[in-house]
């Protein structure tokens, strides 16, 4: 039996327990690469063989946060099923919020604004609120089960039905899309385009989706490592599907009120909520079960 056929053997053993996490909890598996080659029993450990595991994984549909290459070989990385969402993004939405999905009608544009204040200019229209919000509900979800955020997406789209069926103006209403956050960060530069959802640098997008994710966490890159993000159209509508996976280590948000302070924030229901003081033993006696 030769060392390469033992290796792909354990390894395939090692993909369908991420598998099975996965499907049962929408989580990964979390190891350091020291503890990945104990169980895989590989003889060799350098840059090399790390690369050539990272290449089996991802044939496997295995995606790894952080990367081979990046890190030290005793911090903590994802090992995550990567699965592709349904090409119909309303086989999703259509289950609504629950502990393990909400719907963000932006990330940062103030619609509520928008609506009560008929002078405001494009750039009075950007709001930290908002921000902020979209924020607590990526920490929310990490700090408990995990699921999916969805941005561009109002709250109540899932009880107006499918959105091949609704009229332009409900449309407009329940699938506003990203197009209004990429006016204001310069993701595209046509607006009739970009009302249809086009025309938008989806890789600008992400970047900068991903900086603000930077600046609004203590732990940027375990949280950044912690989320996938597509970028489906509804109806020439693009929206935002930002799959985020729940981690051992606590993610805390910055407040925004306070310089130097951090808040930690769960999934309560159908809504996000913050996690006092005096809240904390008893949270952290629950999550460890």
């Amino acid at each position: 039996m030769s060392a390469d056929w033992l290796i792909k053997s354990i390894l395939d053993e090692f993909v369908v327990e991420i598998k099975e996490i996965y499907f049962t909890n929408r989580v990964g598996k979390e190891l350091s690469l020291v503890e990945l080659f104990e169980r895989l029993q590989y003889p060799d450990f350098d840059l090399s063989a790390c690369l050539k595991i990272e290449q089996l994984l991802l044939e496997r549909d295995i995606g790894i946060r952080p990367e081979m290459a990046k890190g030290t070989k005793t911090e903590k990385r994802l090992f995550v099923f990567q699965q592709t969402g349904p090409s119909d993004p309303w086989l999703e939405i259509k289950h609504g919020e629950t502990g393990r999905q909400e719907f963000k009608s932006s990330f940062t544009y103030d619609r509520k604004r928008f609506k009560n204040d008929v002078g405001a200019k494009l750039s009075d229209l950007e709001s930290d609120d908002v921000l902020a919000s979209a924020m607590k509900s990526i920490a929310g979800l990490i700090n408990s089960n995990g699921g999916l955020l969805w941005i561009g997406v109002a709250d109540e789209a899932w009880r107006s039905g499918n959105p091949k069926d609704q009229s332009p103006e409900d449309l407009a209403e329940h699938y506003p899309g990203l197009s209004d956050d990429c006016r204001l960060w310069k993701c595209g530069d046509d607006r009739e385009l970009l009302d249809a959802g086009l025309n938008i640098d989806i890789d600008k997008l992400e970047l900068k989706v991903r900086d603000l994710v930077d600046g609004s966490f203590l732990d940027k890159s375990l949280v950044n490592n912690s989320i996938t993000m597509t970028f489906p159209e509804i109806n020439r509508r693009r929206v935002c599907r930002m799959e985020v996976y729940t981690r051992n280590q606590l993610v805390f948000v910055k407040d925004k009120e306070s310089s130097g302070n951090w808040k930690l924030y769960v999934r309560q229901g159908r809504r996000t909520g913050e996690i006092k003081i005096h809240q904390f033993q008893e949270f952290l006696r629950n999550r460890k079960g």
